[in-house]
């Protein structure tokens, strides 16, 4: 196994953007759900994983 080898960190969001909080609040709460779920999802995988 190897050493000192970091694990890569995961995705961060950030959902402050004026312009996202704008359409966020446009969307009826089914849409708002599945969009949270697949930030979740999001949220558990790297950017290698991602890519």
């Amino acid at each position: 196994m190897a050493r000192n080898v970091k694990p890569e960190p995961l995705v961060e969001l950030d959902l402050n953007s004026p312009v996202f909080q704008s359409a966020w609040s446009d969307l009826e709460l089914a849409e708002q759900e599945k969009v949270f779920a697949t930030f979740k999802k999001l949220t558990q995988l790297t950017w290698n994983q991602i890519y």
